[in-house]
């Protein structure tokens, strides 16, 4: 984990990612580096900033670096990867691209989860995030086909709705303000369509999986 307590001897890959077509100024970022004590940082093209943060200090960085990311947040994205030895630094890279990939599943549907701040992610904050990460473009469509491809977007937002009120029939009537009878016979006409059943956990965790690759 990166914390006060972290040993010196620990380090995490930073990798700031900018927006290629507004790309923030280099000074920028050499003064974030500057600001947040970083010295070994380089670029790699074509907007890729990577960097070695201290994780004895990582407490005190990672402000820092949330603060710069909100106030840039439509130029770039700020990953940082899991604390390890200097040795293992490839490591630490490799969870950071991770990180950054895992910005198209924010939080996987859980709004209050602190580890995805807009375009700012911690890989030791995620879970699902680095599952959903891993499926390709392709993969992610192949599935969409076989789970959700004839739901309509007013059923796929009650269906996310239902998900986040953990599949709750009354939570979730009081919050679209429908009738249970209604909700029911909206979520039985979803099974009709896509022939999954989302009072049943199997469907349900493929009916939402689906709805988090989106």
């Amino acid at each position: 984990m990166h914390s006060a307590q972290a040993r010196s001897t620990e380090n995490a890959s930073v990798d700031v990612k900018t927006n290629t077509d507004f790309s923030l100024p280099e000074h920028h970022i050499r003064n974030l580096f500057i600001d947040t004590g970083i010295t070994l940082y380089t670029f790699r093209y074509p907007g890729d900033y990577l960097a070695v943060a201290d994780s004895s200090r990582f407490s005190e960085i990672s402000g820092k670096l949330r603060r710069f990311t909100e106030k840039h947040s439509d130029t770039l994205s700020i990953a940082v990867g899991k604390s390890v030895p200097l040795h293992q630094l490839s490591i630490s890279l490799t969870t950071a691209e991770t990180a950054l990939r895992s910005l198209q599943f924010p939080a996987a549907g859980n709004d209050t989860d602190e580890s995805v701040i807009e375009h700012y992610v911690l890989f030791d904050n995620l879970t699902l995030e680095i599952v959903l990460s891993s499926v390709s473009p392709e993969n992610r469509k192949e599935f969409a086909e076989k789970t959700i491809r004839h739901l309509s977007d007013n059923e796929k937002e009650l269906l996310r709705t239902y998900f986040s009120l953990e599949m709750s029939l009354a939570n979730t009537a009081e919050k679209l303000f429908l009738h249970k009878n209604t909700l029911q016979y909206k979520l039985n006409h979803i099974y009709k369509k896509c022939g999954l059943n989302p009072r049943k956990f199997r469907d349900a965790v493929l009916l939402y999986l689906a709805l988090e690759m989106e």
